[in-house]
């Protein structure tokens, strides 16, 4: 009995830190602490034949299997064995939150709004000591610069282009619940979300991380493709909210810079001498493609791939603009800073198709709106960084994938057995 009343506070203990915990990622508080906590629970079971009935009846959590297992037989060809047994490490918590989830006991319940509540309440408190920091530093040194793009972020497991997907996500959530309840919540807490939301928007446009802005349209559309059936927003308040996002992206003078960058690179593509290249992932995608060409079917295997793309970045002589002068890639080592070429180098197209169709269980027929706001949040990120070459990116994807998606089918059983 005292074992049975144990578990849940186990598994609600180690969500709920983990969830807080993850916009910081610290050293004297890990964040894989919440993990272990909610294994302590998971481990503490008579029933293993249901777990493993569980398991195998679960049609995402086989298929995140398969992934996962064809990533580490993947590092059998790898010639960088000691970077195969890093990321191998790495990637531990990818299977390891979607078999707590898979197999976890029907008959627990786990309030997902409560944990995306959780999240973005931790990622609100990251923001505000972020910007606590920064305004101390500005008043020390007597310059605003660290309140900007890579200088604001301050917490070392998380760079900037990670906690930029952390707060794109936090804000699609936040304009969801804004929409969907603004007419039965208390007007505190409407005015409450409304104050993170914009908290959110401001840190996004002091990054000024120009993948987030995409981001954060396509989060907004999805919230008023969902709430406009049901007549929870209106045209006006969708133009006064875009309007004021867009206001607070424009705030930052280094937003206005990346966009004058971004006007340099495109008069560079089509042939400009803007002496000012700063966009080196159009090279590195083109030498990451014809890398990963060079070993299309098993790939270069898990560890090798980044190495095999630094061979090729060796021989390209453009120069780039960093801001006080030019650079050469060969003078940095970069991977992919794509996932999905990523996953190609590394364990070739079998891979690629094992981690594409991840997503389909995001956005299948019957998917909630948080599985879709996480899986377009991922797509959307994934596309110029290599996220799940990171710890932040792996924690934000192993926990989520696992909660919003694996766990779905586990409370679909507990519906029909009730």
């Amino acid at each position: 009995m005292a074992l049975e009343k144990t578990k849940p506070w186990l598994y609600g203990l180690g969500l709920g830190f983990f969830a807080l915990s993850l916009p910081f990622q610290t050293a004297w508080a890990p964040t894989a602490l919440g993990l272990m906590i909610f294994g302590l629970g998971w481990a503490m079971r008579t029933k293993w034949a249901e777990c493993g009935a569980n398991l195998v009846r679960n049609p995402a959590f086989v298929w995140l299997s398969l992934w996962f297992a064809w990533n580490a037989l993947s590092g059998l060809w790898s010639e960088n064995q000691s970077e195969t047994g890093r990321l191998i490490g790495l990637k531990i918590p990818l299977f390891a939150w979607a078999l707590a989830l898979a197999g976890t006991e029907i008959e627990h319940r786990f309030s997902t709004r409560k944990l995306l509540d959780v999240f973005s309440a931790g990622l609100a408190l990251s923001s505000l000591a972020l910007l606590i920091t920064a305004a101390a530093q500005n008043r020390i040194e007597g310059h605003s610069s660290a309140f900007f793009y890579h200088a604001l972020m301050r917490w070392p497991m998380i760079p900037s282009h990670y906690f930029s997907m952390f707060l794109v996500f936090g804000s699609g959530w936040m304009l969801h619940r804004i929409a969907r309840d603004r007419g039965s919540d208390k007007p505190w807490i409407l005015w409450a979300r409304l104050g993170v939301l914009g908290l959110f928007v401001l840190m996004l446009s002091l990054a000024a991380i120009r993948i987030s802005v995409l981001g954060l349209i396509a989060v907004s559309l999805l919230v008023g493709w969902e709430a406009w059936p049901k007549s929870r927003i209106k045209v006006p308040v969708l133009m006064v909210m875009g309007l004021g996002v867009m206001g607070l992206l424009m705030i930052s003078p280094e937003t206005r810079r990346r966009l004058d960058e971004t006007r340099d690179e495109w008069r560079s593509l089509n042939g400009e001498d803007t002496l000012k290249q700063t966009n080196a992932r159009v090279y590195i995608w083109k030498h990451g493609f014809s890398t990963a060409a060079q070993a299309p079917f098993l790939g270069h295997g898990l560890g090798d791939a980044n190495d095999a793309l630094q061979r090729k970045l060796a021989l390209e002589p453009a120069l780039f603009w960093n801001g006080t002068g030019h650079y050469t890639l060969s003078e940095h080592r970069y991977n992919y800073h794509n996932a999905f070429l990523q996953q190609w180098a590394e364990s070739g197209i079998v891979g690629l198709i094992l981690f594409a169709g991840l997503f389909y269980f995001a956005f299948r027929n019957g998917a909630n709106f948080e599985s879709r706001l996480f899986g377009m949040v991922c797509l959307i990120s994934f596309a110029t960084e290599s996220m799940l070459d990171r710890q932040a990116g792996v924690f934000f994807f192993s926990f989520f994938y696992a909660v919003l998606v694996i766990d779905r089918l586990r409370t679909k059983l507990r519906a029909r057995a009730e």
